[in-house]
């Protein structure tokens, strides 16, 4: 069950993990499909026999219900929010919420995506409004279909990775020791 859901990172016991997820399904918080019959809600008793089988068919999703609720208590920056589609092997669109942040986006392509990208301003279209997820309307999107280009992957020496990973441990352990020195405290 912890490979079928997100391989546990939730760190509750399998018990504590079927009672969490009855609750929210009984508040309607989330929501089962078969994917043989997205049409048909599965009961809670479908549901619960699902959770236990590694091959059930099912899409489970967060209702407007559930997606209130956890926007209640992580308070999502939603500025941030992007989608990455339709790689093709020369181009992918991205959506963001503002401007600023699909340029951001495409300007670190070489870090996020291991390819090269650019954008102009005549490519960003500007659409009103935005659902990112089935439960979340932003007032505005802006999208972009970008060509982008695989960077080569050059193999290294072992010896320089570790040599460079040194470098940089070295380096946090500082930056660490500095911000204690004006914070007084350790960062955790």
């Amino acid at each position: 069950m912890s490979e079928w859901l997100n391989r546990g990172y939730h760190h509750l016991s399998e018990e504590a993990l079927v009672s969490t997820l009855t609750s929210m399904y009984q508040r309607g918080e989330i929501d089962a499909y078969h994917d043989d019959d997205m049409e048909k809600p599965a009961t809670l008793r479908q549901f619960l026999l699902a959770l236990g089988e590694m091959d059930s068919a099912m899409h489970c999703g967060v209702t407007q219900d559930g997606g209130k609720r956890w926007e209640d208590l992580a308070e999502p920056d939603w500025s941030r929010f992007f989608e990455d589609v339709g790689w093709d092997g020369e181009n992918v669109e991205i959506t963001a919420a503002t401007r600023e942040r699909l340029i951001e986006l495409v300007s670190n392509a070489d870090v996020l995506w291991q390819c090269n990208m650019s954008v102009t301003d005549d490519s960003i279209n500007q659409f009103t409004p935005w659902e990112p997820l089935a439960w979340k309307t932003l007032p505005t999107g802006y999208r972009a279909s970008v060509r982008y280009e695989q960077i080569p992957f050059t193999p290294r020496p072992r010896e320089e990775i570790m040599q460079e990973h040194s470098k940089n441990r070295r380096r946090y352990v500082e930056l660490r020791r500095w911000a204690k020195s004006i914070c007084g405290h350790d960062y955790v």
